[in-house]
């Protein structure tokens, strides 16, 4: 009866097993932005206005004449005086989501942080500040992403 009972546990541990490994398989499938540039600059402006939209409205973001952004604020939060978080989820780019941190620095200078992407996608974009410009990055989900191995 014992090995009975363990031969079971066995089967089932190889059945979840087998499970996960073709979940994780599945993942990371498509590439959203395949036909996209590798890095996209981003007017400091557009930043700035987009962090004040309310939770709930529908917006339309022009990131530069590659990139439009189209959704709905799920989350807009002021969590301290220098830091406002939103994130945007678009139905138009498979439910990405773009996410975007104001934060101002003790100098009260502001930078921003963020990023687009989507879990089950291949890619995304990674807000980056370099000589004065903003831009988005594409990035490889792979790199990003650290898989969970069983």
């Amino acid at each position: 009866m014992k090995i009975l009972h363990l031969k079971s546990m066995f089967v089932a541990l190889l059945s979840l097993s087998t499970l996960a490994t073709t979940a994780q398989q599945n993942e990371g499938s498509f590439k959203m932005y395949e036909n996209k540039p590798s890095q996209i600059n981003v007017e400091t402006n557009t930043l700035a206005s987009t962090v004040n939209f309310a939770k709930g409205n529908q917006v339309n973001i022009t990131l530069s004449s590659d990139l439009h952004f189209t959704g709905t604020v799920i989350f807009k939060e002021n969590t301290q005086t220098n830091l406002q978080t939103i994130a945007i989820k678009s139905a138009d780019i498979n439910n990405a989501v773009l996410h975007l941190n104001k934060i101002t620095n003790a100098d009260n200078s502001i930078t921003y942080t963020g990023r687009i992407m989507n879990p089950l996608a291949a890619d995304g974009y990674l807000l980056k500040y370099n000589n004065g410009i903003y831009s988005l990055q594409k990035f490889d989900s792979a790199t990003l992403l650290e898989p969970c191995k069983l």
